[in-house]
């Protein structure tokens, strides 16, 4: 079986991350896959977003790639792959960049001589930024909304080259600010979210605060999983601390629910902490005075941030059988992730509801075994 290696260039980054030694079946669905979809993917012992990506190289070798040297552990990654002999690169294989960065280095369009002279008349031969005069120097012309379609004379702007330099990196890194790939349903603009979360402590109506955090919500949909880059971590933790304000009015308590909901499935280790800190004890103290709904919502979060302990799904359990109303029983027993268990606990389980239901029948409280039969009838007592 062929060995497969991959090599990975990204933005800002002075050494590449390299996964060693996959089968084909690995690289595809591990790595290959989660790019395609725009999807984070662990490589090199990290997780790499595929909007960093420049270029990707990826070999085939007979043997596996320098796991047979002593000080395999100590080899920087380009002496480990200095050390490859006998491979072949078979890139094409398997991917084509049409979607890297690199390919956005090719030629722009080019300006309409029309809107170039209007702006070049307009500018006088100074840089319209700093206001040197250019001289012989070749003046640049930049556009401000970094799309170099928008070719009308109030989107360009004259430079000098030091300022255009600048520029270019404002341009790149609003860029990789606003619009970054991600699972959900595409595309997250973290400029227009931060805006939201600054706008909210700023409106005092509540109709329009319950808008705006409307909004919010449909943006939390597109957050990244299992791992969230700095700059997105900081926007929620200032959105959580938001929140906490704001589930104390009782209008907005369903929507903050849904929102720590969806925020806590991301699964971001430092982001589930703050929410464990700030809302798990406000949760365990209103939780029966919540709507079904709201309980629904609040419940997720509890067995996430216990990280689905055997004894808080018991605890469920137990109060779905002994103490939930029809309609919150209903609703909500389905809910329970029994099936987040491990096998051995699965098995106890299933033990005990056998066994409240042998109590509930000698005592004729049919209501009692009806619950407990819906519950063994869940897929996963089955």
């Amino acid at each position: 079986m062929p060995y497969y290696h991959i090599r990975i260039a990204q933005k800002g980054r002075a050494k590449d991350a390299i996964e060693l030694n996959l089968s084909e079946k690995d690289l595809t669905s591990l790595i290959l896959e989660k790019y395609r979809l725009r999807e984070m993917f662990a490589c090199g012992g990290e997780l790499v977003n595929p909007t960093d990506v420049l270029a990707m190289k990826i070999t085939e070798s007979a043997k596996p790639l320098a796991l047979d040297h002593p000080d395999y552990y100590k080899l920087e990654y380009k002496d480990l792959w200095r050390r490859v002999e006998e491979q072949k690169d078979v890139t094409e294989k398997f991917v084509t960049f049409h979607n890297l960065a690199a390919s956005s280095r090719r030629k722009k369009p080019r300006i309409p001589s029309s809107s170039r002279t209007k702006v070049l008349v307009r500018c006088g031969g100074r840089c319209e930024k700093c206001g040197i005069g250019l001289g012989d120097l070749v003046p640049d012309i930049h556009h401000i909304d970094g799309n170099p379609q928008n070719n009308e004379p109030s989107n360009l702007i004259v430079l000098c080259p030091n300022c255009h330099r600048k520029a270019d990196r404002l341009t790149e890194v609003s860029s990789e600010h606003s619009v970054l790939f991600v699972g959900g349903e595409g595309k997250l603009d973290l400029e227009k979210l931060v805006a939201n979360i600054n706008t909210l402590g700023e409106l005092i109506e509540p109709e329009t605060r319950f808008i705006l955090i409307e909004k919010i919500r449909h943006q939390t949909t597109d957050l990244p999983c299992d791992g969230m880059p700095h700059q997105i971590r900081k926007a929620i933790t200032q959105l959580l601390l938001a929140l906490r304000r704001e589930i104390e009015n009782p209008k907005m308590r369903k929507i903050c629910l849904d929102i720590l909901r969806i925020v806590n499935t991301k699964r971001d280790i430092q982001v589930n902490a703050m929410i464990k800190e700030l809302f798990l004890s406000w949760i365990e103290k209103h939780y029966q005075d919540l709507t079904i709904e709201e309980k629904g919502y609040a419940m997720d979060v509890r067995q996430r941030l216990y990280e689905h302990n055997p004894d808080l799904l018991k605890e469920l359990m137990l109060g779905a059988i002994e103490k939930w109303s029809p309609d919150e029983f209903e609703k909500l027993h389905k809910e329970i992730e029994f099936d987040r268990l491990d096998k051995e606990h699965i098995g106890n389980f299933r033990v005990l509801l056998w066994r409240l239901r042998e109590e509930a029948k000698q005592k004729q409280l049919d209501e009692k075994v009806q619950r407990v039969d819906k519950l063994l009838g869940l897929y996963v007592f089955q």
